[in-house]
Protein backbone atom coordinates (compact mmCIF):
# COMPACT_ATOMS: atom_id res chain seq x y z
CA UNK A 1 0.00 0.00 0.00
CA UNK A 2 1.02 3.46 -1.08
CA UNK A 3 0.46 5.85 2.12
CA UNK A 4 0.01 9.36 1.61
CA UNK A 5 -0.10 11.73 4.79
CA UNK A 6 -0.64 15.48 4.42
CA UNK A 7 0.84 17.26 6.89
CA UNK A 8 -1.17 20.46 8.00
CA UNK A 9 1.53 22.39 8.91
CA UNK A 10 4.74 23.71 7.69
CA UNK A 11 7.92 21.10 7.43
CA UNK A 12 11.67 21.24 6.60
CA UNK A 13 14.13 19.39 4.56
CA UNK A 14 17.76 19.40 6.02
CA UNK A 15 20.68 17.44 3.60
CA UNK A 16 18.02 15.12 1.78
CA UNK A 17 15.95 14.89 5.47
CA UNK A 18 12.91 15.70 6.64
CA UNK A 19 12.70 17.36 9.76
CA UNK A 20 8.87 17.22 11.75
CA UNK A 21 8.01 16.35 15.28
CA UNK A 22 8.83 13.26 17.49
CA UNK A 23 5.26 12.21 17.14
CA UNK A 24 5.40 12.36 13.35
CA UNK A 25 8.47 10.56 13.34
CA UNK A 26 7.46 8.05 15.51
CA UNK A 27 3.97 7.25 13.46
CA UNK A 28 5.75 7.84 9.93
CA UNK A 29 8.42 4.73 11.35
CA UNK A 30 5.62 2.09 12.69
CA UNK A 31 3.93 2.66 9.52
CA UNK A 32 6.68 2.03 7.20
CA UNK A 33 8.03 -1.09 9.77
CA UNK A 34 4.56 -2.64 8.50
CA UNK A 35 5.79 -2.53 5.25
CA UNK A 36 3.47 1.17 3.97
CA UNK A 37 5.29 2.80 0.89
CA UNK A 38 4.93 6.33 2.81
CA UNK A 39 4.56 9.24 0.81
CA UNK A 40 4.29 12.94 2.68
CA UNK A 41 3.20 15.84 1.31
CA UNK A 42 3.70 19.57 2.77
CA UNK A 43 4.49 23.25 2.48
CA UNK A 44 8.50 23.03 3.13
CA UNK A 45 9.81 26.10 5.29
CA UNK A 46 13.55 26.95 4.29
CA UNK A 47 13.78 29.53 7.46
CA UNK A 48 15.95 28.73 9.72
CA UNK A 49 15.86 25.54 11.62
CA UNK A 50 13.35 24.74 13.91
CA UNK A 51 14.56 23.70 17.09
CA UNK A 52 12.64 20.16 18.50
CA UNK A 53 12.46 18.62 15.44
CA UNK A 54 13.52 15.07 14.57
CA UNK A 55 15.19 13.85 11.56
CA UNK A 56 14.15 11.31 8.96
CA UNK A 57 16.09 9.70 6.42
CA UNK A 58 14.60 7.62 3.20
CA UNK A 59 11.49 9.07 2.81
CA UNK A 60 9.30 10.76 -0.31
CA UNK A 61 8.52 13.83 0.49
CA UNK A 62 6.49 15.55 -1.90
CA UNK A 63 7.36 19.98 -1.91
CA UNK A 64 3.54 22.31 -2.47
CA UNK A 65 4.92 25.37 -2.53
CA UNK A 66 6.47 27.02 -5.67
CA UNK A 67 7.87 30.25 -3.30
CA UNK A 68 9.71 30.32 0.20
CA UNK A 69 6.96 30.11 2.95
CA UNK A 70 7.93 32.98 4.67
CA UNK A 71 7.52 35.52 1.51
CA UNK A 72 4.83 37.79 0.60
CA UNK A 73 3.90 35.53 -2.03
CA UNK A 74 3.26 33.09 -0.20
CA UNK A 75 -0.52 33.25 -0.95
CA UNK A 76 0.53 32.00 -4.47
CA UNK A 77 1.72 28.72 -3.42
CA UNK A 78 -2.36 28.12 -2.41
CA UNK A 79 -2.62 28.25 -5.85
CA UNK A 80 0.02 25.94 -6.90
CA UNK A 81 -0.50 23.45 -4.52
CA UNK A 82 -4.21 23.07 -6.46
CA UNK A 83 -2.08 22.03 -9.22
CA UNK A 84 -0.07 19.77 -7.73
CA UNK A 85 -2.09 17.94 -5.39
CA UNK A 86 -4.12 15.51 -7.72
CA UNK A 87 -1.12 14.03 -9.19
CA UNK A 88 0.19 13.56 -6.30
CA UNK A 89 -3.10 11.97 -4.55
CA UNK A 90 -3.51 10.05 -7.46
CA UNK A 91 -0.63 7.76 -6.68
CA UNK A 92 -1.77 6.92 -3.55
CA UNK A 93 -3.93 4.17 -2.14
CA UNK A 94 -4.92 6.36 0.88
CA UNK A 95 -4.41 9.77 2.64
CA UNK A 96 -4.48 10.66 5.88
CA UNK A 97 -4.97 14.01 6.15
CA UNK A 98 -3.97 15.88 8.93
CA UNK A 99 -6.48 18.94 10.14
CA UNK A 100 -7.74 21.56 10.53
CA UNK A 101 -6.62 23.60 7.85
CA UNK A 102 -7.85 24.98 4.47
CA UNK A 103 -5.05 23.09 2.16
CA UNK A 104 -6.37 20.23 4.40
CA UNK A 105 -9.42 20.60 2.85
CA UNK A 106 -8.49 20.84 -0.46
CA UNK A 107 -6.34 17.43 -0.26
CA UNK A 108 -9.44 15.96 1.00
CA UNK A 109 -11.82 17.19 -1.81
CA UNK A 110 -9.02 16.18 -4.40
CA UNK A 111 -9.08 12.51 -2.63
CA UNK A 112 -13.32 12.65 -3.23
CA UNK A 113 -12.66 14.05 -6.96
CA UNK A 114 -10.06 11.11 -7.89
CA UNK A 115 -11.79 8.04 -6.10
CA UNK A 116 -9.25 7.49 -3.39
CA UNK A 117 -9.59 6.39 0.31
CA UNK A 118 -8.55 9.16 2.79
CA UNK A 119 -9.05 9.53 6.44
CA UNK A 120 -8.35 12.39 9.34
CA UNK A 121 -6.48 12.87 11.90
CA UNK A 122 -7.57 15.91 13.31
CA UNK A 123 -5.78 17.76 16.36
CA UNK A 124 -7.35 21.26 16.49
CA UNK A 125 -9.85 23.27 15.95
CA UNK A 126 -12.29 23.43 13.07
CA UNK A 127 -14.27 26.75 11.47
CA UNK A 128 -11.98 29.21 12.64
CA UNK A 129 -12.41 30.98 16.23
CA UNK A 130 -16.18 30.44 16.58
CA UNK A 131 -15.42 26.53 16.61
CA UNK A 132 -18.40 25.92 14.62
CA UNK A 133 -17.93 23.00 11.84
CA UNK A 134 -18.38 24.25 8.46
CA UNK A 135 -21.08 22.10 5.89
CA UNK A 136 -17.91 21.30 3.80
CA UNK A 137 -15.70 19.73 6.76
CA UNK A 138 -18.87 17.58 7.80
CA UNK A 139 -19.60 16.75 4.35
CA UNK A 140 -15.84 15.70 4.13
CA UNK A 141 -15.86 14.03 7.46
CA UNK A 142 -18.79 12.00 7.00
CA UNK A 143 -17.23 10.40 3.96
CA UNK A 144 -13.77 9.39 5.24
CA UNK A 145 -12.67 5.95 5.66
CA UNK A 146 -12.26 6.80 9.72
CA UNK A 147 -11.03 9.92 12.17
CA UNK A 148 -8.11 9.70 14.93
CA UNK A 149 -8.47 12.59 17.25
CA UNK A 150 -7.18 14.35 20.13
CA UNK A 151 -9.07 13.71 23.00
CA UNK A 152 -12.54 12.39 24.19
CA UNK A 153 -13.85 15.86 23.73
CA UNK A 154 -13.90 15.52 19.98
CA UNK A 155 -14.09 12.00 19.42
CA UNK A 156 -17.44 12.54 21.21
CA UNK A 157 -18.26 15.34 18.82
CA UNK A 158 -17.36 13.34 15.35
CA UNK A 159 -19.22 10.09 16.48
CA UNK A 160 -22.23 11.98 15.65
CA UNK A 161 -20.68 12.06 12.27
CA UNK A 162 -19.07 9.36 11.54
CA UNK A 163 -19.30 5.88 13.42
CA UNK A 164 -15.42 5.03 13.04
CA UNK A 165 -13.66 7.73 15.26
CA UNK A 166 -11.00 6.68 17.67
CA UNK A 167 -9.30 8.43 20.60
CA UNK A 168 -5.59 8.98 19.93
CA UNK A 169 -3.27 7.24 22.77
CA UNK A 170 -1.05 9.55 23.28
CA UNK A 171 3.05 9.44 22.55
CA UNK A 172 4.22 9.68 25.86
CA UNK A 173 8.29 8.82 25.80
CA UNK A 174 8.07 8.56 29.70
CA UNK A 175 4.78 6.28 29.76
CA UNK A 176 7.01 3.35 31.24
CA UNK A 177 8.93 5.39 33.73
CA UNK A 178 5.13 6.69 34.95
CA UNK A 179 3.95 3.03 35.04
CA UNK A 180 7.00 1.80 37.24
CA UNK A 181 6.05 4.69 39.81
CA UNK A 182 3.23 5.34 42.21
CA UNK A 183 1.50 8.76 43.05
CA UNK A 184 3.19 10.97 45.26
CA UNK A 185 1.22 11.78 47.87
CA UNK A 186 2.36 14.47 49.35
CA UNK A 187 -0.36 16.11 51.66
CA UNK A 188 1.68 19.80 52.83
CA UNK A 189 4.18 20.36 49.88
CA UNK A 190 4.29 23.72 49.46
CA UNK A 191 3.38 25.32 46.01
CA UNK A 192 6.99 26.43 44.83
CA UNK A 193 8.33 24.90 41.83
CA UNK A 194 5.98 25.80 38.65
CA UNK A 195 6.89 23.66 35.26
CA UNK A 196 5.87 24.79 31.39
CA UNK A 197 7.01 22.13 28.99
CA UNK A 198 6.07 23.12 24.78
CA UNK A 199 7.57 25.15 22.09
CA UNK A 200 8.35 28.57 23.07
CA UNK A 201 5.60 30.40 21.58
CA UNK A 202 3.39 33.32 22.68
CA UNK A 203 0.38 31.64 22.27
CA UNK A 204 1.32 29.10 24.71
CA UNK A 205 0.24 31.75 27.02
CA UNK A 206 4.35 32.36 27.79
CA UNK A 207 4.42 35.96 28.23
CA UNK A 208 1.10 35.72 30.52
CA UNK A 209 3.02 33.81 32.21
CA UNK A 210 6.16 35.19 33.13
CA UNK A 211 4.17 38.22 33.94
CA UNK A 212 2.30 36.18 36.07
CA UNK A 213 5.68 35.31 38.08
CA UNK A 214 6.17 38.66 38.58
CA UNK A 215 2.75 39.11 40.36
CA UNK A 216 3.29 36.29 42.53
CA UNK A 217 7.08 37.86 43.49
CA UNK A 218 5.23 41.44 44.21
CA UNK A 219 2.64 39.24 46.09
CA UNK A 220 5.22 38.18 48.68
CA UNK A 221 5.99 34.77 47.30
CA UNK A 222 9.76 35.55 46.57
CA UNK A 223 10.61 31.66 46.65
CA UNK A 224 8.37 30.51 43.60
CA UNK A 225 10.73 29.10 40.88
CA UNK A 226 9.60 28.90 37.28
CA UNK A 227 11.48 26.33 35.15
CA UNK A 228 10.67 26.91 31.22
CA UNK A 229 11.40 23.13 29.06
CA UNK A 230 11.29 23.84 25.10
CA UNK A 231 12.54 25.05 22.27
CA UNK A 232 11.80 27.58 19.70
CA UNK A 233 12.68 29.60 17.36
CA UNK A 234 15.23 32.09 17.94
CA UNK A 235 13.34 35.38 17.86
CA UNK A 236 11.17 34.30 20.82
CA UNK A 237 13.74 32.81 22.69
CA UNK A 238 15.28 36.14 22.50
CA UNK A 239 11.95 37.55 23.02
CA UNK A 240 11.51 35.78 26.64
CA UNK A 241 14.77 36.84 27.73
CA UNK A 242 14.32 40.18 27.26
CA UNK A 243 10.95 39.93 29.26
CA UNK A 244 12.41 38.05 31.90
CA UNK A 245 15.13 41.09 32.33
CA UNK A 246 12.78 43.67 31.76
CA UNK A 247 10.63 41.88 34.80
CA UNK A 248 13.74 41.35 36.62
CA UNK A 249 12.92 37.73 37.24
CA UNK A 250 16.24 35.72 36.62
CA UNK A 251 16.55 34.51 39.94
CA UNK A 252 13.14 33.29 39.39
CA UNK A 253 12.87 32.28 35.99
CA UNK A 254 15.17 29.48 34.07
CA UNK A 255 15.23 28.74 30.62
CA UNK A 256 16.05 25.45 30.47
CA UNK A 257 15.57 24.50 26.21
CA UNK A 258 14.86 21.38 24.60
CA UNK A 259 15.00 18.43 26.79
CA UNK A 260 15.89 14.93 24.48
CA UNK A 261 16.35 12.78 27.53
CA UNK A 262 13.57 10.72 28.94
CA UNK A 263 15.30 10.57 32.55
CA UNK A 264 16.07 14.46 32.37
CA UNK A 265 12.53 15.39 31.59
CA UNK A 266 11.23 12.93 34.22
CA UNK A 267 12.92 15.00 36.72
CA UNK A 268 11.50 18.05 35.87
CA UNK A 269 8.14 16.62 36.45
CA UNK A 270 9.46 14.81 39.58
CA UNK A 271 11.24 17.96 40.99
CA UNK A 272 7.94 20.20 39.92
CA UNK A 273 4.93 21.33 42.43
CA UNK A 274 2.76 22.81 39.27
CA UNK A 275 2.43 22.17 35.69
CA UNK A 276 1.00 25.81 34.11
CA UNK A 277 0.26 25.41 30.68
CA UNK A 278 -1.91 28.84 29.84
CA UNK A 279 -1.83 27.70 25.85
CA UNK A 280 -4.57 29.78 23.78
CA UNK A 281 -3.08 28.56 20.84
CA UNK A 282 -5.72 26.17 18.80
CA UNK A 283 -5.46 22.64 19.57
CA UNK A 284 -6.64 19.47 20.84
CA UNK A 285 -5.18 17.37 23.81
CA UNK A 286 -1.79 18.63 23.87
CA UNK A 287 0.72 15.57 25.18
CA UNK A 288 1.81 17.81 28.12
CA UNK A 289 -1.14 17.27 30.16
CA UNK A 290 -1.08 13.57 30.13
CA UNK A 291 2.54 13.48 31.14
CA UNK A 292 1.70 15.74 34.04
CA UNK A 293 -1.03 13.96 35.26
CA UNK A 294 1.03 11.30 35.15
CA UNK A 295 3.30 12.58 37.56
CA UNK A 296 0.38 14.19 39.75
CA UNK A 297 0.79 17.76 38.79
CA UNK A 298 -1.97 19.69 39.62
CA UNK A 299 -2.59 21.90 36.27
CA UNK A 300 -3.04 25.08 35.63
CA UNK A 301 -4.59 25.76 31.85
CA UNK A 302 -6.69 27.52 29.88
CA UNK A 303 -9.71 25.79 28.54
CA UNK A 304 -9.21 24.35 25.05
CA UNK A 305 -11.86 22.40 22.18
CA UNK A 306 -9.89 18.77 23.56
CA UNK A 307 -10.47 19.51 26.97
CA UNK A 308 -13.79 19.80 27.38
CA UNK A 309 -15.05 17.18 29.60
CA UNK A 310 -12.34 15.67 30.51
CA UNK A 311 -10.41 18.46 32.04
CA UNK A 312 -12.75 19.60 34.88
CA UNK A 313 -11.89 22.93 36.75
CA UNK A 314 -10.98 22.10 40.48
CA UNK A 315 -11.15 18.44 39.90
CA UNK A 316 -8.22 17.64 38.14
CA UNK A 317 -7.22 21.05 37.10
CA UNK A 318 -8.02 24.78 37.99
CA UNK A 319 -8.67 26.87 34.53
CA UNK A 320 -7.81 30.63 33.88
CA UNK A 321 -8.69 33.00 31.76
CA UNK A 322 -6.76 33.27 28.41
CA UNK A 323 -4.10 36.48 28.02
CA UNK A 324 -4.72 37.15 31.88
CA UNK A 325 -1.67 37.08 33.63
CA UNK A 326 -3.43 38.33 36.61
CA UNK A 327 -6.29 35.61 36.49
CA UNK A 328 -3.48 32.93 36.15
CA UNK A 329 -1.19 34.70 38.65
CA UNK A 330 -4.43 34.31 40.89
CA UNK A 331 -5.05 30.39 40.05
CA UNK A 332 -1.35 29.60 40.75
CA UNK A 333 -1.67 31.52 44.35
CA UNK A 334 -5.14 29.79 45.39
CA UNK A 335 -2.94 26.28 44.96
CA UNK A 336 0.30 28.07 46.75
CA UNK A 337 -2.30 28.17 49.77
CA UNK A 338 -4.01 25.46 49.95
CA UNK A 339 -1.49 22.32 49.55
CA UNK A 340 -4.22 20.06 50.65
CA UNK A 341 -6.24 21.19 47.22
CA UNK A 342 -3.22 20.89 45.06
CA UNK A 343 -2.18 17.48 46.33
CA UNK A 344 -5.87 16.49 45.68
CA UNK A 345 -6.28 17.91 41.87
CA UNK A 346 -3.21 16.43 40.80
CA UNK A 347 -4.24 12.98 42.72
CA UNK A 348 -7.26 13.14 40.61
CA UNK A 349 -5.44 14.01 37.45
CA UNK A 350 -3.06 10.81 38.06
CA UNK A 351 -6.23 8.62 38.82
CA UNK A 352 -8.38 9.85 35.55
CA UNK A 353 -4.86 9.52 33.19
CA UNK A 354 -4.22 5.90 34.72
CA UNK A 355 -8.12 4.84 33.93
CA UNK A 356 -7.98 6.57 30.04
CA UNK A 357 -4.71 5.09 29.67
CA UNK A 358 -5.82 1.67 30.85
CA UNK A 359 -8.90 2.01 28.10
CA UNK A 360 -7.05 1.85 25.32
CA UNK A 361 -6.66 -1.36 22.45
CA UNK A 362 -3.70 -0.65 20.71
CA UNK A 363 -0.10 0.49 22.09
CA UNK A 364 0.22 3.52 20.03
CA UNK A 365 -1.35 6.21 17.08
CA UNK A 366 0.37 4.14 14.46
CA UNK A 367 -1.03 0.67 15.67
CA UNK A 368 -4.36 2.18 15.81
CA UNK A 369 -3.80 4.12 12.12
CA UNK A 370 -2.51 0.21 10.90
CA UNK A 371 -5.68 -1.17 12.54
CA UNK A 372 -8.28 1.25 10.85
CA UNK A 373 -6.86 0.67 7.35
CA UNK A 374 -7.70 -2.74 7.96
CA UNK A 375 -11.71 -2.48 6.94
CA UNK A 376 -12.19 -5.91 8.76
CA UNK A 377 -10.59 -4.52 11.60
CA UNK A 378 -11.67 -1.16 12.64
CA UNK A 379 -11.92 -0.58 15.80
CA UNK A 380 -13.42 2.45 18.23
CA UNK A 381 -11.31 3.16 21.05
Amino acid sequence: MRLGIFLNHAIQIREGALLIERAEVTLIEELRSDGKNVLVFGIVDDGPELGGRLSLQGLSVRKLNLFPHRSALRILNYIWMLFLLPAWIGRCDHVYVFFPGHASRVAALWAVIGSVKYSFYVRGIWGGVSRKMTRIDEWLMKRSEFMIVTGKAFQRRLLQINPRVANEVPLLALYEKIKRRESRQQTSRPTRQMLFVGRLEASKGLHELLRATRLLVDWGFDEVQLRVVGSGAQRESDTLADIIDSLSLRSNVTLVGLVASGDQLAAEYENSDVFVFPSYYVEGFPRVYHEAMGFALPIVTCELPGTAGYLIHEHNCLYCQPRDPVDLAERIRWLIERPDHANRIGLQGFLDFKEEMNSFVHSSHGAQLLDLLRPERGRRE
